[in-house]
């Protein structure tokens, strides 16, 4: 099992003093509420590495070891001084067992400020024996929630929901893959694929509409699936990105992912995985990454990508030694 990894978002500093702050903090970071979950918070000291967040399905207690050795490889990588720990379940004896995994795990190399367990609205502190609980809360009533609204910051309600968003509509799909035939013919016909000109109008295409936010046309969608099929065309698009211009794209690549039909899915959406990652949005940048795979089990790029969401690889690295596909980011 990996963890799921997120980065902080853009711009967007939450400050966790008590544990109703971490337990409002952790949706808002990972855009949507964990359920059956273990979820990693990190707090670098002055001088040390970018902080992070991760978050697994909660394993069984058996696995519970092996499940959790690469949160802390992680945090050992990216020489974080503090961690925080939520164990979303009901089993309180699971959380207990995990608890105490972890504190042993961590002693000598990481600082655990806290280690709470979750279900509902209900929270328990598991390092404190005499403070049975539970304790009451509710993220949604948070100043941070509040601040997350202000933003325009959507959670979601579970993975499944954010997933859901990527998900392809079914009538746009049909309404798209009518035209996909006579682009592709036009396409080939004028060599456009593999063409000076077609590399530009799709780089143009692409950057006048990351910057309006306007929505595709049905006809232009077609036209760059079809040349996103193209390496060298998903290339061009993919060197393009920034981390000033990420936000643009995930909302650019996410509607042209949902009019996707499968065979024409992988581009997008690595795409629009990579600049979920650019902008701090790991959940997402997962579930993009999702449907890549589906369509493609083997796509190079996506398998780079998801070592970097694995191994907690900054953003920043993007700038410094990330520069083609292909070119694996130092971590």
């Amino acid at each position: 099992m990996t963890p799921s990894t997120t980065p902080p978002r853009s711009q967007w500093t939450l400050r966790a003093r008590t544990p109703t702050d971490l337990l409002a903090a952790v949706p808002l970071v990972l855009g949507f509420h964990p359920q059956q979950s273990l979820v990693m918070l990190t707090f670098p000291g002055p001088g040390q590495g970018e902080n992070f967040h991760a978050r697994i399905d909660l394993p069984e207690v058996d696995q519970l070891e092996l499940a959790t050795a690469p949160l802390l490889s992680a945090a050992r990588r990216h020489r974080v001084s503090r961690v925080a720990f939520v164990v979303y379940t009901d089993d309180a004896d699971l959380a207990a067992r995990a608890a105490r995994d972890l504190v042993v795990a961590c002693a000598g190399h990481l600082e655990v400020a806290a280690l709470l367990r979750a279900h509902g609205d209900e929270w328990f502190d598991l390092t404190d024996p005499s403070d049975p609980g539970p304790h009451r809360h509710d993220p949604v009533a948070h100043p941070f929630a509040a601040q997350a609204v202000y933003e325009g910051r959507v959670t979601h309600r579970d993975r499944a929901a954010l997933a859901a968003t990527l998900h392809a509509d079914d009538d746009q799909v049909v309404r798209l893959r009518r035209r996909v035939a006579a682009v592709l013919a036009e396409v080939r016909a004028g060599e456009a694929g593999d063409g000076v000109d077609e590399g530009e109008w799709v780089a143009a295409l692409v950057a006048a509409h990351a910057e309006s936010g306007e929505r595709l046309a049905d006809d232009d969608a077609v036209r760059l699936l079809v040349d996103l099929t193209v390496p060298r065309l998903r290339d061009l698009v993919w060197s393009q990105l920034t981390r000033d211009s990420a936000a643009q794209h995930v909302q650019l690549w996410t509607g042209v992912l949902t009019r996707a039909p499968q065979e024409l899915a992988p581009a997008p959406a690595i795409l629009l995985a990579f600049a979920a990652w650019l902008s701090g949005h790991g959940a997402l940048a997962w579930c993009a990454l999702d449907r890549c795979l589906a369509a493609d089990p083997d796509d190079e790029l996506a398998a780079l990508l998801a070592q970097a969401l694995e191994e907690a690889v900054p953003p920043s690295a993007w700038d410094d030694s990330w520069g083609m596909p292909g070119e694996p980011p130092v971590t």
